[in-house]
């Protein structure tokens, strides 16, 4: 997969992607500091094993040890042009998204993710969809997933219909309840951002992150689209 990152020389800022330099402001809007861009671009650099500049989202999950279509949905949304590749800037800022949240903002993203047309609610079966992606080839054996389904079922359907029929719908506060209450629901969804964590910028600089992303937003979850869109300043990250 490319050099290690110890083996890479630290260049001028300028030296590297060119899309550094063309997403300054940018990155600096998500706090990140000049030594975090180097790490962060290590990083990217290592997963680029061919040097072409941008990487592809099955790279980098083979690069991780990561190969859930959960990881697939989370890092494809960041895709802008739908190539399958990324580039530096969608890495950073798709790294930057899921290592910030907070239990219950990741909690309340996963939602997000599944709710395709921004209605506040997914069916039972965007439910099950969340869930075999999310388990992978352990949601048939998984008890707790299985016993997440016949809640979801129970609390605004028939269980006794098949899951093709079924029209029930639970809302993103409904989700966030019962995941509170099984607190061990989404633990793959955890365990993949603490593997992004060390593996990816290190556990220290998205801890640092986490906090600030958390005081501005007092504490309520806001997308890395919406904390871009306020013009948030370096300032408010320090």
């Amino acid at each position: 997969m490319g050099d290690t990152i110890s083996s890479l020389r630290k260049p001028d800022l300028q030296d590297m992607h060119p899309q550094v330099t063309e997403c300054d402001k940018e990155f600096k809007s998500l706090g990140l500091h000049n030594r975090d861009v180097w790490a962060l671009h290590s990083s990217y650099a290592a997963i680029d094993g061919d040097n072409s500049g941008t990487i592809e989202v099955k790279e980098l999950m083979a690069y991780l040890g990561l190969h859930s279509q959960f990881t697939n949905r989370v890092f494809r949304i960041f895709d802008e042009d739908g190539s399958g590749e990324l580039d530096f800037r969608e890495f950073v800022v798709s790294m930057w998204n899921y290592c910030t949240l907070a239990k219950n903002a990741l909690v309340m993203f996963a939602f997000d993710l599944y709710d395709s047309d921004n209605s506040g609610v997914i069916d039972i079966r965007e439910v099950e969809l969340m869930l075999k992606e999310v388990y992978g080839e352990g949601f048939q054996a998984s008890q707790l997933a299985q016993k997440v389904l016949r809640h979801m079922r129970m609390i605004d359907g028939d269980a006794r219909l098949p899951l093709s029929m079924q029209r029930c719908e639970v809302t993103a506060e409904q989700f966030g309840q019962f995941c509170r209450k099984h607190a061990t629901l989404l633990l793959p969804a955890f365990t993949m951002q603490e593997t992004l964590r060390e593996a990816v910028g290190g556990k220290r600089l998205w801890e640092r992150l986490s906090r600030r992303r958390f005081e501005v937003s007092d504490g309520a979850y806001i997308s890395v689209n919406q904390l871009l869109e306020s013009h948030l300043n370096l300032a408010q990250f320090n």
